[in-house]
């Protein structure tokens, strides 16, 4: 995905714990018509607040829900691969850095990520 700085703030308070809960809408079946709740899994998954060398987790503030996403869910051949079976909904996203390992994204900052998708935070490198 791309990273796109929108602006910058100072965070006053840091995450205390070394791990952050990550709730993710996974793609579980493709659907058959109209996508149904069964489609779909709510996971929870407990993260590092570390970010990896050179990458940034992003607290996803909003998240894109479009008609896109109905493509992507299907195997059908499309712009993009479909999205992989009990893998995260894609979805493009807007956050705030909580961790970060790169001076071109400062904690504090705002970005748009295209590949954020349904989840709480996004960990990019």
């Amino acid at each position: 995905g791309t990273w796109t700085c929108q602006s910058t703030c100072t965070l006053s308070t840091m995450q205390s714990s070394k791990t952050l809960l990550n709730k993710r809408l996974l793609l579980i079946s493709r659907p058959h018509g109209n996508p149904k709740a069964e489609d779909f899994l709510l996971d929870e998954k407990y993260i590092s607040n570390i970010p990896p060398n050179g990458g940034l987790i992003i607290q996803n503030l909003f998240i894109s829900i479009d008609p896109a996403m109905r493509g992507w869910m299907s195997s059908a051949k499309s712009y993009l691969p479909p999205v992989k079976l009990n893998n995260v909904m894609r979805a493009s996203t807007v956050g705030k850095v909580i961790t970060s390992d790169t001076s071109r994204f400062p904690v504090g900052s705002f970005v748009r990520y295209e590949d954020g998708g349904v989840q709480s935070y996004t960990i990019t490198s």
